[in-house]
């Protein structure tokens, strides 16, 4: 469940770092600011579940059927927009798919948190998630920064946005195989088989 939480956090933050470049030049700033706090909000969410007493109840309302539709939701519009600004040329609009902090991918996170096999303390866990976080800003902010200064104008736009579009879908899948509960002890079970 590790891998595929890391893998996942991967490719949305590339997701991300190719979309935010596809705005306006001069309001790099201000999209990487508002973007900074939705990341940091969806960090400190999962901080206050890994901190909640009853993370494992916190973590049964999120796996409820309601919670996963609307995560399947938002990914899928997120998809369906990524598609539409391809299909359309509003690749100066791109930029807004980045505004959806890849939820899917920080739920997996609060899954791998609390999970009982997985013993780091109660103490540990908000800071690894915290450190996270701030790995995902700063190294976003670094690698943005980085091909300000170069001069660099990212050229592959309609691969950006088609990637988008993929991702999104993935992170409705992971809604779908690996958030729901049934999905989730039945992948359980398939691992268990392989290590026998």
């Amino acid at each position: 469940m590790l891998v595929v939480t890391a893998s996942a956090l991967m490719l949305f933050w590339l997701r991300d770092y190719w979309l935010l470049q596809l705005g306006p030049p001069e309001g790099i700033r201000r999209r990487f600011g508002v973007y900074a706090f939705i990341v940091v909000m969806a960090a400190i969410s999962v901080c206050q579940i890994t901190r909640h007493e009853n993370a494992r109840g916190v973590l049964i309302t999120i796996e409820s059927p309601p919670f996963l539709v609307a995560l399947f939701v938002l990914h899928a519009a997120a998809a369906v927009g990524s598609s539409w600004i391809r299909q359309k040329n509003h690749y100066q609009k791109a930029w807004l798919i980045s505004m959806i902090p890849a939820p899917a991918a920080w739920v997996l996170l609060a899954q791998v948190m609390i999970l009982p096999d997985v013993d780091l303390g109660a103490a540990v866990k908000p800071w690894i998630v915290a450190i996270a976080g701030a790995a995902w800003i700063i190294i976003m902010a670094f690698c943005i920064w980085r091909t300000q200064c170069n001069g660099s104008v990212f050229k592959e736009i309609d691969y950006a946005v088609e990637f988008s579009c993929w991702i999104n879908w993935f992170g409705a899948g992971l809604v779908v195989f690996v958030l729901s509960p049934v999905a989730a002890d039945s992948f359980r079970e398939a691992m268990r088989g392989l290590q026998r």
